[in-house]
């Protein structure tokens, strides 16, 4: 398993603090577990930076993934 989790920074419906919070929780292995912050709300890819960083944050998750 690996996992992505993608939040605005500035969003009360999808908040980055209780991803971070449920990761810190949970039992799921660190170095497979990643929290990206940008600058938007929980629509951060209508700000056109953040669409960017999203896109090549997704490439290099989706690349990095092993081949099994």
């Amino acid at each position: 398993m690996r996992l992505l989790i993608c939040t605005g920074l500035f969003d009360l419906t999808t908040t980055i603090g209780a991803a971070r919070h449920a990761v810190r929780q949970s039992a799921w292995p660190r170095e497979r577990v990643r929290t990206a912050g940008y600058a938007g709300g929980h629509m951060m890819y209508s700000v056109e930076a953040s669409l960017r960083e999203l896109s090549g944050d997704l490439r290099d998750f989706v690349k990095s993934a092993p081949v099994t």
